[in-house]
């Protein structure tokens, strides 16, 4: 069990500093997940994932446009999400 969470900690860490690299704010978590906040352009994304099989948690419609709970999951599930984000979703300027 200490392994899962320890994994759990060390793969949200990541998650955080490559989604701050691509301009994406996040905020700090105790748990088995990192809210996200993509702005304005973050809903059109979430389909995106969605036509590909990738699930979030869009948090829109009680904190705002482009919110949204990831789940941490296995290190392939984190970079694999990671690599679509990169492909689908560009930076607001």
């Amino acid at each position: 069990m200490q392994a899962y969470i320890n994994e759990v900690k060390r793969l949200r860490l990541w998650l955080a500093a490559e989604l701050q690299k691509l301009g994406v704010r996040s905020f700090p978590s105790a748990g088995n997940f990192l809210l996200a906040n993509f702005g304005p352009e973050g809903p059109a994304l979430f389909r995106k994932l969605e036509k590909r099989g990738i699930l979030l948690r869009e948090r829109t419609k009680d904190m705002g446009p482009g919110f949204v709970r990831i789940s941490i999951g296995t290190s392939s599930e984190m970079k694999k999400l990671l690599n679509v984000i990169r492909k689908e979703w560009k930076a607001p300027a």
